[in-house]
């Protein structure tokens, strides 16, 4: 599902729901990040977080053909057009992955939005904390927030993404989450990731069968402790 058509749906729907939408710099046009990031300001002043990430190879080359190099210095100047345009500025000066120039919103938004940063690397953490309004962390346990470095100085620039799976079925979650947590895991700034977190033995097998081509074979070698450390799961009441 895209997330630009969910984001406009929570906006509409809810009065004082804080919305997050994810957006990656690769496959969205810097122009077209910044109209986007303005309507959705404009439906929910004071409550939406554009938060900016890479994704991954599978999103940007392999779907769409689009060269996927120098991540970290286009994830910075996507941020910063964005800073420019969102303040009514006209984009003048070309950045180093963005030659364009002369862009500028018609009607900018009163309230701009917060621009995070999804980080998983050195180099977007610091983007994140320097920068950007807050980072956005996403497949991290309860155990591993102390070993990411560095962060924003200010607690209420962390925000944590944390799936849920509410079912009083273990199996059903299992079922459920076990897919979805190997595909993260497999794409290379999240395995990196992980592995800075101390899961490189336990996480071997299943990153041997991702790279044998192996799906079935890496699903089946995700441990469930780690579905455990990454995803809440249990009863809604629980």
């Amino acid at each position: 599902g895209d997330a630009v058509t969910a984001a406009v749906l929570a906006a509409t729907g809810t009065t004082q729901a804080r919305i997050g939408v994810f957006v990656n710099v690769f496959t969205r046009a810097p122009s077209t990040l910044a109209m986007t990031a303005s309507s959705l300001a404009r439906l929910a002043p004071g409550r939406v977080q554009i938060v900016l990430g890479v994704g991954s190879p599978l999103f940007a080359e392999r779907w769409n053909g689009i060269p996927y190099t120098r991540l970290a210095d286009r994830l910075r100047d996507t941020l910063r057009f964005l800073r420019l345009a969102l303040a009514g500025e006209r984009i003048r000066e070309p950045f180093p992955t963005i030659p364009g120039r002369g862009f500028a919103l018609a009607a900018p938004p009163e309230v701009p939005p917060e621009l995070l940063v999804a980080a998983t690397g050195p180099r977007a953490l610091a983007l994140a904390a320097e920068e950007a309004d807050g980072v956005a962390l996403n497949w991290v346990g309860v155990g591993d927030l102390g070993r990411v470095e560095p962060l924003p100085s200010d607690p209420a620039r962390i925000t944590l993404v944390v799936p849920i799976c509410p079912t009083d079925d273990p199996a059903e979650a299992d079922r459920t989450m076990r897919p979805i947590v190997t595909t993260y895991l497999t794409v290379p700034g999240y395995a990196s990731q992980q592995r800075r977190f101390g899961r490189s033995d336990a996480l071997a097998p299943m990153w041997a069968a991702a790279d044998a081509g192996d799906r079935d074979g890496a699903r089946a070698a995700l441990p469930a402790s780690v579905i455990a450390d990454l995803v809440v799961t249990g009863t809604p009441a629980e």
